[in-house]
């Protein structure tokens, strides 16, 4: 490598409808444009999808009030608050002669953007109408999108938004990290739970040993979901973004977070 490339890892942002705290998307936006990444990894659950959640269909004071156009109409208002700040600076680059700023960007879809597909799947007179990319589309925008229960791969990292078994089953364990490990030979990141945690493991090569990690970034929002709320595992929950340097391509890399509490001061 010529020089260190960095990644930013955005974690689980669930935009919601009626959000109450869309300023962490300018915030967001402000932070790239003042770190500018080599890379920007959306790691899924941009989107959140309540209106449509079939573990909620029957739950009518839970359902009461949901609208799926006010879950869209916010998932467009927070991206286009997290990528106005490129699109400005882009502009001013631009007046100035000089090279744009483009980093690789991946859109990871998370399961809950996964409800939409199989709400779609089971009800196909809604194809065109439910899905995220009908209010705003990444793709325009330079995004590579990243199917569920896929993954992108920067020097040697992998970034999915939950790992999967054998079964292509999103992975479970109190100990998720370890298992991770057990089920992956080079190192990867990823979101889903909420928590912040990093583990290391050593993993035989031709040439010896080397290390792998696996680094669960949290999530980027710190309001409380109704489903949460009396749960102790919330109390675990992580909320900023994780920015990550490559030392080579082979998998290694330092990373340094930045909680939400701090980036809002």
């Amino acid at each position: 490598m010529d020089k260190y490339e960095t990644t930013l890892v955005i974690g689980d942002a669930h935009s919601i409808a009626d959000d109450p705290d869309q300023e962490r998307f300018d915030i967001l936006g402000d932070f790239i444009v003042t770190h500018r990444p080599d890379n920007i990894v959306q790691i899924g659950d941009f989107m959140t999808y309540d209106s449509i959640s079939a573990h909620n269909a029957s739950k009518r004071l839970s359902m009461e009030g949901q609208r799926l156009k006010k879950e869209l109409e916010a998932g467009q208002q927070a991206y286009d608050l997290m990528m106005s700040h490129l699109d400005l600076y882009n502009e001013g680059l631009r007046r100035n002669k000089k090279a744009l700023y483009k980093p690789n960007m991946f859109y990871l879809l998370g399961n809950h953007e996964d409800r939409a597909a199989r709400y779609v799947e089971e009800n196909p007179e809604m194809k065109g109408l439910v899905y995220f990319n009908n209010y705003f589309n990444p793709e325009d925008d330079g995004w590579v999108i990243v199917p569920y229960r896929e993954h992108c791969e920067i020097n040697g990292v992998l970034f999915t938004h939950i790992p999967m078994n054998g079964a292509n089953q999103p992975l479970s364990s109190v100990h998720l990290g370890r298992k991770v490990l057990e089920g992956y030979a080079c190192s990867i990141v990823y979101g889903h739970t909420h928590y912040f945690a990093c583990e290391t493991e050593g993993v035989k090569t031709t040439d010896g040993y080397k290390k792998i990690t696996s680094l669960n970034v949290g999530c980027y929002f710190d309001h409380k979901p109704e489903y949460a709320r009396t749960s102790k595992g919330i109390r675990r929950w992580w909320s900023g973004l994780v920015k990550l340097t490559h030392l080579n391509n082979e998998g290694d890399f330092d990373f340094q977070t930045y909680s939400l509490e701090t980036l809002r001061k």
